[in-house]
């Protein structure tokens, strides 16, 4: 999916660059489809990256609530993106989309909805990680920080990402920066999904990962909610080396040398 969004972009930004070059009349011109296409195409991986993070604080809480309200946020989300393909198809040029009212409304309270929408399953999931933190022990509090600190920068760049495309296409249409921000949304949302997959090998590797050390008289093993000092364990440790030395002597041959 992601592919193929990218694969849109790419007709779009080269239709605009490469063919109509030099000639500022196209984008008074009919809208290149493959543009519609792309922006379905990201809304789609965005609204399934934000189910799957909503899920999650199900997981997390044992609770639907606030999984079932980010999942028809959504929906309302969708709605409204499904209304502004509508007027946009309207509309007879890519400069009459950027420049009408309704559609910087429809655009605007899509993307605050979807920041918003990220904003409260980023807070929610570090809240509810939070709240299992302070009753674990210190290596599975670790383990917790961890995940918290991966969560936080991967739900806020889909915030972000969503607030500059709002800001500049409302700002500043006529420029068509939004356009270049729009072909890296989708691919900021599919990236903080692959990030909190890959992220998980990475916690469970350091929270599995098995230390045992001696040092001086001291034994550091290994639990898994942390390194105990186990001073008992010295003498199941010492190692006594006891070398042999065996020696052979001939005692016949030496009386018969004598006589």
């Amino acid at each position: 999916m992601e592919t193929a969004h990218l694969a849109n972009m790419i007709h779009v930004l080269y239709t605009f660059n490469i063919t109509e070059y030099g000639n500022p009349a196209a984008l008074e011109g009919p809208t290149p489809v493959s543009l519609f296409i792309a922006m379905i195409l990201s809304v789609i991986i965005g609204t399934a990256v934000q189910t799957f993070f909503a899920y999650r604080i199900k997981l997390l809480s044992g609770k639907w609530g606030i999984t079932i309200v980010c999942w028809l946020v959504t929906v309302v989300r969708m709605g409204i993106f499904l209304a502004l393909i509508v007027r946009g198809f309207q509309l007879n040029s890519l400069y009459a989309f950027a420049h009408e009212n309704d559609t910087k409304a429809l655009a605007m309270s899509m993307l605050s909805i979807s920041a918003g929408c990220d904003i409260i399953i980023t807070g929610t999931l570090c809240f509810y990680l939070r709240s299992q933190r302070n009753d674990a022990m210190k290596r599975t509090a670790r383990t917790i920080d961890n995940v918290i600190a991966w969560s936080i920068p991967t739900g806020l760049a889909n915030s972000v990402a969503g607030l500059a495309l709002a800001i500049c296409l409302v700002c500043m249409p006529t420029n068509f920066i939004w356009l270049g921000i729009l072909s890296v949304v989708a691919r900021v949302y599919s990236n903080s999904l692959l990030a909190s997959l890959n992220s998980r090998s990475v916690v469970r590797a350091d929270h599995l990962s098995t230390i045992t050390q001696t040092i001086g008289n001291e034994v550091y093993e290994n639990s898994s909610e942390g390194i105990i000092s186990n001073p008992q364990a010295k003498a199941a440790m010492r190692i006594k080396m006891t070398t042999l030395t065996e020696v052979s002597t001939d005692v016949h041959n030496k009386s018969k040398t004598s006589s």
